[in-house]
């Protein structure tokens, strides 16, 4: 770490954080599901009896004399008290990690059925970003915000929808509102931006290169199940890790889509790169890009509620419907002056292709008419702002405030 600290280099996103110290006394691992030979066993070789000495040393050792920053990769953890000591500040071990039980969502476990795609319902996912946005709270630990990495599909296609093009902007729209609204650091992975899609589903398993969906795929064939390999076939197109290591779509005239010159790049090229990529959308006002540049402004600009603020989970039961409050307490300037009233952001999301009603906004944010605007909204430039009463169509999302700014 010090021959990278010494060259410059800011900091590490740490692979595996928690799996460096092992149970050393060679149990047997436990059998939680009999119809796999392999077994999933965190418990011995997570989160071991040495791992806070460990992490804390390299953080005296390499990371602090340098003021360097870290991330760590945080997997198979049972909740946010197992993570909060790997973040609390007093530690002295991590700034912050990717936990992932938001982002596994879909998988079918840890070994055998892993790719077997398992569907969930809105209300689940929203209980998880909920409990590790709020479990910083009135701690001195902090969090990350993200939906995408190069270990899952993307997250348009996981969390949003593709079926026509309309709804894959809009949808992909909308989740970058959810994400710049979010309390934490947040990490935008690339190709995220211009809203990349998972390979196209009849591109063949020869296509994929990951050892880990090889592996799968085989195990499937070899089983002699038809179903199982349908459904593990299935599975790959939605949570491959694949998907997010297609070359990156810079120019939809170019060979490769500009991101090599090279016959033989890592990974085929996918054929929606004419009419996914940067070029196309740089400049364009309706575009995903264009879009997430417009909500990181507001995200730094308001960073007090949306990066610090508290988060308020609303309408948890909703199957169709995401909403959230983002609020601080920082004085609300209004009208010159300044006031203690608390600074308030609603957060209305359709997650869903059919048209749902609108949250009765004035009484969320406990203000009047006049107090309440439209700050951001996914839906096109060129139409009339939403009113507050208005329905929300297919996968739009709209970000309504109570105090002042300009998007």
């Amino acid at each position: 770490m010090r021959f990278w600290l010494d060259k410059g280099v800011d900091g590490f996103r740490i692979d595996t954080v928690n799996k460096y110290s092992k149970r050393t006394e060679y149990a047997d691992a436990p059998v939680t599901d009999p119809r796999w030979e392999s077994q999933p066993a965190p418990e011995m070789w997570c989160n071991g009896p040495r791992i806070h000495e460990f992490i804390h040393e390299m953080n005296q050792k390499a990371l602090a004399p340098y003021g360097a920053v870290s991330v760590g990769e945080l997997s198979n953890m049972s909740g946010p008290s197992d993570v909060l000591p790997y973040v609390r500040a007093a530690a002295q071990e991590l700034d912050m990690v990717f936990e992932f039980s938001m982002i596994r969502l879909g998988t079918g476990g840890g070994f055998g059925p892993k790719y077997i795609y398992q569907p969930y319902a809105l209300s689940k996912l929203k209980n998880h970003v909920a409990r590790f946005q709020t479990f910083i709270e009135g701690t001195d630990g902090w969090t990350t915000v993200f939906c995408e990495n190069h270990d899952n599909g993307r997250a348009v296609n996981r969390f949003g929808s593709v079926s026509t093009p309309e709804l894959w902007a809009t949808s992909a729209k909308t989740l970058a509102l959810w994400q710049a609204t979010l309390t934490g650091t947040l990490f935008l992975y690339q190709g995220q931006e211009i809203g990349m899609t998972n390979m196209p589903r009849d591109w063949g398993i020869e296509e994929y290169n990951d050892v880990e969906s090889r592996s799968f795929h085989g195990d499937a064939v070899r089983s002699g199940d038809k179903q199982r390999l349908a459904e593990t076939m299935h599975g790959l197109q939605v949570l491959g890790r694949d998907h997010a290591r297609l070359p990156f779509q810079w120019d939809g005239q170019a060979k490769n889509a500009g991101f090599t010159t090279s016959d033989h790049p890592w990974m085929r090229v996918h054929d929606e790169f004419p009419n996914i990529n940067v070029q196309k959308q740089s400049g364009d006002p309706e575009s995903v890009l264009e879009f997430w540049k417009k909500a990181l402004r507001l995200r730094k600009q308001h960073a007090d509620v949306f990066v610090f603020g508290a988060f308020r989970h609303l309408e948890e039961q909703d199957e169709k419907r995401y909403v959230y409050m983002k609020e601080c307490n920082a004085p609300v300037a209004e009208h010159g002056t300044t006031s203690s009233a608390r600074k308030r952001a609603l957060v209305v999301m359709n997650w869903s292709e059919q048209v749902q009603k609108q949250v009765d906004v004035l009484h969320l944010l406990d203000c009047g008419e006049k107090q309440a605007r439209l700050l951001l909204s996914t839906a096109a430039a060129e139409e009339k702002p939403a009113h507050l009463g208005d329905d929300l169509q297919a996968w739009e999302g709209r970000l309504y405030v109570n105090f002042e700014g300009e998007v």
